[in-house]
């Protein structure tokens, strides 16, 4: 049998490939080793470029991937983890090598880092390559993030990156039981906080198993971030309203408008591939108005024919993005991604824009969120929309959005966060209607 730390390092070696073990790597851990190996392997993805930098101080080239990540491994539990015992680190980590040089050459490695503290390998970056080294970020992303803000809120948010998020989620009900579920839950988390931005929505600090509570499986409780729960409230959706909810997979914002609907009207949830998580949790919440098609939105309509959309009262398009804006939950984002997918996400979505807005009625409503801050798909968007789209005009957030959210809108309307600003994820949205041409 496989232990924690076997399993751990061939997620690794496959992560150095593709990033398809990102999807997979709860369902391969133990339940007892689950905990700790989620630790160890996203910990050593956040932190990759800072370690891979302390094993080039004792090695005159790359080791093997094997190796490498066996090393990874080693200086993680080390420098970042307090509760594992050092032997434990270097023995049976060491022990994960195939042979005995492998194991010599390991052992001498974390051995010798055994005897030096974290803090000897730190120091305050003065130039963006060494915020790229120290943070774990590619060199591109900290220039573009330097040329949109300045060094030292580039330094920051790339800290800000590497932390553990909280968990937010929020109480869903359709029986306006949320006292209830909250008093409840107060007992089970003491740390349990509000939240700053959207209504009956919540953080905490404690290390749970929040899948097996009672709350959660009974339909009361959905992950979400507080700035993905602004989404909804933008749409500001109306149970006798048609929706589309565009890229709506997992269906987290598609459960949260169903809940302000009531469960009433109808939602048609758009996704390029079928998800049987989205309708794993439509059941588990209990909504019964939406409407699951499988549709490229990219290439639509068809060509060669098939079922169009009804025109709507309101579309949302919860846009494919960067995600800069969730790193901190999404880690491999930072390694996956590449200087020119920007533009092409960019054109995406504005392809995708372009392929939904027939299906809006004359007076319907168009929101576009994304959970990224890059300007080419946040207010170059907008501004190739309006242009694009003179019978759209922009409807100012502060309408429809609580007012401690206000500080984030801008001038036209718009919001924008970032984890440098808020505390909650960097989020972007925007509200359009359609009006008559004057």
């Amino acid at each position: 049998m496989k232990t924690g730390r076997s399993i751990i390092n061939s997620a690794l070696n496959q992560f150095e490939k593709d990033f398809s073990i990102i999807s997979n790597f709860d369902r391969i851990t133990l339940d007892k080793d689950r905990r700790f190996a989620k630790e160890v392997f996203w910990g050593v993805i956040r932190n990759k470029s800072f370690i891979d930098f302390i094993i080039g101080q004792f090695t005159r080239k790359k080791p093997k991937k094997n190796i490498l990540n066996i090393l990874r491994m080693g200086i993680y539990q080390l420098y970042f983890i307090d509760k594992v015992p050092q032997y434990a680190a270097l023995s049976e980590t060491v022990s994960l090598a195939k042979t005995k040089e492998e194991r010599g050459f390991i052992n001498a490695v974390l051995r010798k880092l055994s005897k030096l503290e974290k803090k000897s390998f730190q120091k305050k970056p003065s130039f963006l390559e060494e915020i790229s080294i120290q943070c774990s970020h590619p060199l591109w992303l900290t220039e573009k993030w330097n040329k949109l803000f300045d060094f030292e809120k580039t330094l920051e948010l790339s800290k800000i990156n590497n932390e553990h998020p909280v968990l937010t989620f929020r109480i869903h009900s359709f029986e306006n039981s949320f006292q209830n579920i909250k008093n409840n839950l107060l007992k089970k988390l003491p740390s349990l906080k509000e939240g700053v931005w959207a209504q009956n929505s919540f953080t905490t600090q404690e290390n749970i198993s929040f899948l097996k509570l009672s709350e959660f499986k009974s339909g009361n409780l959905v992950i979400q971030n507080e700035a993905s729960q602004l989404v909804a409230l933008a749409l500001d959706p109306k149970s006798h309203e048609t929706i589309i909810d565009a890229c709506a997979s997992p269906g987290v914002k598609t459960a949260h408008i169903s809940q302000m609907m009531g469960n009433k009207g109808t939602i048609l949830s758009i996704d390029k591939k079928e998800s049987l998580k989205m309708k794993e949790n439509m059941e588990r919440l209990h909504i019964k108005n939406v409407q699951f098609q499988k549709k490229d939105l990219y290439n639509y309509p068809p060509s060669k024919g098939g079922d169009l959309l009804p025109k709507v009262e309101k579309i949302l398009l919860d846009a494919p993005c960067s995600g800069w804006g969730i790193i901190r939950h999404h880690p491999e984002i930072k390694w996956r991604q590449k200087p020119e997918d920007i533009e092409k996400l960019a054109e995406l979505q504005k392809k995708i824009r372009d392929n939904l807005l027939p299906f809006l009625k004359k007076g319907g409503v168009f929101v576009y969120a994304v959970c990224t801050f890059s300007k080419e798909e946040t207010l170059d968007f907008v501004e190739d929309t309006l242009k694009k789209y003179p019978t759209l005009k922009l409807q100012n957030l502060k309408d429809f959005l609580p007012k401690p959210c206000h500080a984030f809108i801008d001038m036209n309307g718009c919001f924008l966060s970032t984890p440098l600003l808020a505390g909650p994820d960097g989020f972007f949205i925007a509200r359009f209607i359609s009006v008559e041409r004057c």
